[in-house]
């Protein structure tokens, strides 16, 4: 029986990615239960028989299977609750509850998946990894303190470069770069050859304008991973960042010939193109990243190089969700729109769209397109509200978008043995 399940979780989990059989694992698994359900020992065949069905359970996720994956693990539940006394094996039974909190997870039942960790951590609080993959569904959820709060129990594991980066990720979306950089620094020194660690402090320190300590990261992953998307286009940031706009366009370039389905080296190389005056081709490479990732930042910086290009009517559909979705953050998409719908002949509305965008900056606040407003409105709108003095002629960039994606480690489910 043991030999069986060793063999199983090999061939499901513990060989690398291309040379894993399922349907293997699937056989061995069998046999595992089949030799469990046939224990002499009635405790020992309900133990035994509920945790070879747990490890089939992990064997049907992979498979592809959750319904079946489900009814595995609540089978396996119910064989021990209905046998077990209730102080019996606690510490087992909870592996049994967790995998059914992931096999929840995976199913998208995220607040049934909550309820089962809660219990789980109830029942053996002093475990690390439970906390760190309730964070990660927390995070998920939207609950972002209660996520943030199960990283605590990284005091409760050994030291984890993966508990260390994915907080990280969170305190990045939480504003938090510093402490995210904390984390990084203390993830790559644990793990050095962790490449995503290495991507994601890159990511901190070129926002910072830290180029040389980003340049060691990124030349550091390259030289592990040569073809990595993700560091080509953060070289191309690096390069664009330091003036050397040619050899950004061919990281970018190379990058994009690894994964064009990387959505972020499309908006990064239109932001290099605009700023080079190359509207067409900018506009260009946002088709093909709005494809990949519609987004409304994306939209924002599309109808600005359509503006470019006279196309206010594409420009003003791009404007209307991204308005709707960044105006309160951005009263400068409300200039934008504003400037399209006058070029489309709508005065009331682009009227109406400067008002909000002046009104937005409040007393003793200038516009940077004052001037612009004040040359095409006229006196339609207040001179109080057009303020001139001190304020130049503007044009609006192409802004550069978040230019990484986070990836989140994910749990894998719990066995008996671990």
């Amino acid at each position: 029986m043991g030999a069986s399940y060793m063999l199983a979780m090999l061939y499901t989990r513990h060989l690398p990615a291309p040379d894993r059989d399922d349907d293997q694992a699937l056989e061995w698994i069998n046999n595992a239960i089949a030799i469990a359900d046939c224990d002499p020992d009635p405790s020992r065949r309900v133990f035994f028989g509920a945790f070879m069905r747990n490890g089939k359970a992990l064997v049907e996720l992979h498979h592809g299977n959750p319904n079946e994956a489900m009814a595995l693990v609540n089978e396996a539940i119910q064989i021990t609750d209905g046998t077990l006394g209730p102080d019996e094996h606690l510490l087992h039974r909870s592996v049994l509850l967790y995998n059914r909190a992931q096999v929840l997870a995976a199913s998208g039942e995220h607040e049934a998946a909550l309820q089962d960790y809660d219990e789980v951590i109830r029942r053996d609080p002093d475990y690390g990894d439970y906390y760190f993959d309730r964070a990660a569904l927390r995070r998920a959820a939207g609950q972002y303190a209660g996520a943030l709060a199960d990283y605590a129990a990284i005091r409760l594991s050994p030291p984890s470069h993966e508990a260390h980066f994915n907080r990280a990720d969170l305190l990045v979306e939480l504003g938090d770069d510093d402490a995210a950089l904390a984390d990084l620094d203390y993830a790559i020194e644990l793990a050095p050859s962790h490449i995503d660690s290495r991507v994601n402090r890159a990511d901190l320190l070129l926002a910072r304008g830290n180029l040389e300590q980003a340049g060691a990261d990124i030349g550091y992953g390259l030289a592990q991973e040569p073809g990595n998307v993700r560091l080509l286009t953060a070289r191309g940031l690096l390069q664009a960042d330091s003036g050397d706009t040619e050899a950004a366009y061919e990281s970018y370039t190379a990058a994009l010939s690894e994964d064009p389905a990387f959505a972020a080296t499309w908006a990064n190389r239109a932001v290099l193109l605009h700023s080079e005056g190359r509207a067409a081709e900018a506009a260009d490479d946002l088709d093909h990243a709005i494809r990949l990732a519609d987004t409304p930042a994306l939209r924002a910086n599309r109808a600005i190089a359509l503006q470019d290009l006279g196309l206010h009517d594409r420009a003003m559909a791009d404007l209307d969700i991204a308005v709707a979705a960044l105006g309160a953050q951005d009263p400068d998409l409300l200039y934008q729109r504003g400037v399209s719908r006058h070029a489309l002949g709508d005065s009331s509305g682009a009227l109406a769209d400067w008002r909000a965008h002046l009104a937005a900056y409040g007393p003793g606040a200038d516009s940077p397109f004052a001037s612009q407003i004040h040359s095409q409105a006229g006196n339609a709108l207040t001179a109080e509200k057009v303020t001139e003095h001190g304020v130049k002629q503007q044009t609006r960039q192409i802004a550069a978008p978040v230019h990484h994606e986070k990836h989140q480690l994910s749990p894998a489910l719990g066995n008996p043995d671990a």
